[in-house]
């Protein structure tokens, strides 16, 4: 299987895999701007409110990289995104898209959709690790057709059909 790899473009720690035996590398919620509605702005770092129950999309400053085309191939890479269990435990945070598929044709910035299954308000920091991710191989089932080349957009770009 080909290995897909990540650009880093944000401000905090680069993802990393925390021990040698770690199947996943964590991912860091990275700043937000003035027209996200759930950010907030602080001297060197700022926050992430999650009220109860609202979806929330952070920024992760992670592009995935591919360096080849599949238009023909029925083995692929993808990177799959999961929860992070300690945010479960501590906070009751949890990912709306549990487990969350990135395909290897995807380009724009990874995100990740938080949600608050508590009672009360959540601040997370940018900088905190709030989703882990891994590689993973896919294989297209026969008779399945491919409806597209090209990728024409960015999140969310393939629903909505």
């Amino acid at each position: 299987m080909d290995r897909l790899g990540i650009r880093y473009e944000g401000k905090y720690e680069q993802p990393a895999y925390q021990t040698h035996g770690s199947a996943c590398f964590d991912l860091r919620a990275e700043d937000g701007s003035p027209a996200d509605e759930y950010y907030r702005p602080g001297g060197t770092v700022g926050s992430w409110i999650l009220p109860p129950q609202v979806p929330v999309k952070i920024p992760t400053g992670c592009y995935l990289i591919c360096n080849r085309s599949y238009k023909s191939e029925w083995r692929l890479p993808a990177l799959k995104v999961s929860p992070r269990s300690s945010l479960a435990a501590k906070h009751k945070i949890g990912m709306l898209n549990s487990p969350a598929t990135i395909d290897a044709d995807y380009k724009d910035q990874i995100h990740v959709i938080l949600i608050n299954h508590g009672d009360n308000v959540v601040e997370l920091p940018a900088g905190e690790r709030i989703a882990q991710a891994e590689q993973i191989e896919v294989i297209r089932l026969f008779g399945v057709e491919v409806l597209d080349v090209e990728r024409k957009g960015g999140f969310g770009s393939t629903g909505g059909r």
